[in-house]
């Protein structure tokens, strides 16, 4: 059972794992992109005379892709329990308890599937459907359509003037409270 007492549907496959693992990777890859251009705009903002566009080393580049991999699914589990990708499809990584990921497993789980990506096939072939990392840190991902966004009440309207439907206006509440005071004390000469 989960923290709010619902069991989740069931533990999810490899071909949802890996479509959720696509997603992520673009949005991995788009985030490092946007990262390489906000570097070149604040290099062209502090120098634009002698600008010329960065040429990070290919072990550069790797290590940044690899760490802002390991920072997305690292707040995606710890925060939410998925990643964007494992949202589109419904999925979500939950401890063997089925309880959500602390920061420190999330960040472990996280370096397992950045640096050993090959883990996640293991699911395919095994029968509770639980990948080499999922084993090494006692996780599980589950199908999981529901948000962890509450639904905004609404909020009652006000008329123009400025009472609470269902209320009269300050003014006409005092006139008649008046009105019944004097209904009920009798009148004295």
């Amino acid at each position: 059972m989960t923290e709010d007492g619902l069991v989740p549907t069931g533990h999810a496959g490899v071909v949802t794992r890996l479509l959720a693992a696509c997603v992520d990777a673009v949005v991995v890859a788009l985030a490092t992109v946007f990262a390489d251009l906000a570097a070149a705009g604040v290099r062209f903002v502090w120098s634009p005379a002698d600008f010329r566009w960065p040429q990070p080393s290919t072990q550069l580049a790797v290590l940044v892709l690899f760490g802002v991999a390991v920072v997305y699914l690292t707040v995606g589990w710890a925060t939410a329990g998925r990643t964007y990708g494992e949202q589109l499809l419904g999925l979500r990584v939950l401890s063997g308890r089925y309880a959500r990921l602390g920061p420190v497993r999330a960040l472990l789980r996280a370096l397992a599937c950045v640096l050993f990506p090959v883990g996640l096939l293991w699911c395919g072939i095994s029968v509770t459907r639980r990948s080499l990392q999922d084993i090494l840190l006692g996780t599980v991902v589950v199908y999981d359509t529901r948000t962890d966004v509450p639904v905004p009440l609404p909020r009652p309207r006000r008329p123009a003037s400025g009472a609470l439907p269902g209320t009269s206006p300050p003014a006409a509440r005092h006139s008649s409270e008046t009105r019944h005071s004097s209904e009920t004390e009798p009148s004295r000469p």
